[in-house]
């Protein structure tokens, strides 16, 4: 939905309920990734009291209710704009391939790959809207995609404990909890000093990059302020972070818009 914002469109009612179309079109399309997700992974999942909420269904129920919901949300994207479908059908086509048994979830490092890949065509799906590829959409999608890539990493460390029970070697099980920790925090402050890159090699203006680097700043300091790393901490910090972020991204659409 982001990559809709660096598009840049005009502020005008049509483009305003467009947006708001295509919002409610990712909605519907990634309760049915979710749900897919969950199908595909659901022996795996069994001992993962984060997705204690989805355990009252079984596995062909979610499945059923997944490539339902996905039909209605692929339908409703090819009327809504036809050019997205393909876009659209890659997001599906790495989630499931990283939830399916065997898939990329067991898999070190690819794990994070499919989130920085996925992180990229969602951005697009967006950014198509209103605009086409180009090489600035592709440098702006980057800095997201590490974003997107350090959250799933913190993930990761979140679902360790869970993980390992099932049996799947994520990232955060080969490499450590505490390893994989460190690299999420590593990937944010890089995700900073890349878009200060593209700033400077003059592909974003600083109405762009300022906010997220005041973002990162809060964030260091949430990072610094944790006093330890079990899960019920983590998803308190996660959530501050996120809404960090939203601030920032907020920002940055009132400025792009206004200066």
């Amino acid at each position: 939905m982001v990559g809709v914002l660096f598009a840049e469109p005009p502020v005008r009612i049509e483009n305003i309920l467009i947006s708001l179309h295509f919002f409610v079109i990712c909605v519907v399309n990634g309760i049915a990734i979710y749900l897919l997700n969950a199908a595909l992974g659901f022996h795996q999942d069994k001992t993962n009291d984060r997705l204690d909420d989805i355990k009252h269904f079984n596995k062909s129920r979610l499945l059923s209710l997944g490539v339902g919901v996905g039909v209605i949300g692929f339908v409703w994207l090819h009327l809504f704009s036809p050019r997205l479908v393909v876009p659209a059908a890659i997001v599906y086509a790495l989630w499931i391939v990283y939830s399916f048994p065997g898939g990329l979830k067991r898999i070190p490092l690819l794990g994070l790959a499919t989130a920085f890949i996925g992180q990229l065509v969602h951005f697009h799906l967006g950014y198509f809207v209103f605009d086409e590829l180009s090489a600035e959409s592709v440098l702006i999608a980057g800095y997201f995609s590490l974003l997107f890539t350090a959250g799933h990493a913190l993930h990761e460390v979140i679902d360790h404990d869970a993980d390992k029970a099932a049996g799947l070697k994520t990232s955060s099980v080969f490499f450590g909890r505490q390893f994989l920790y460190r690299g999420s925090n590593a990937l944010f402050i890089i995700a900073a000093v890349y878009i200060l890159a593209v700033h400077l090699i003059g592909v974003i203006s600083w109405t762009i990059v300022v906010p997220y680097e005041l973002a990162l700043m809060v964030h260091i300091f949430l990072m610094r302020k944790l006093h330890d790393t079990k899960n019920e901490t983590l998803f308190a910090y996660r959530r501050t972070y996120m809404v960090t972020y939203a601030i920032a991204t907020l920002v940055v659409a009132i400025l792009i818009n206004v200066i």
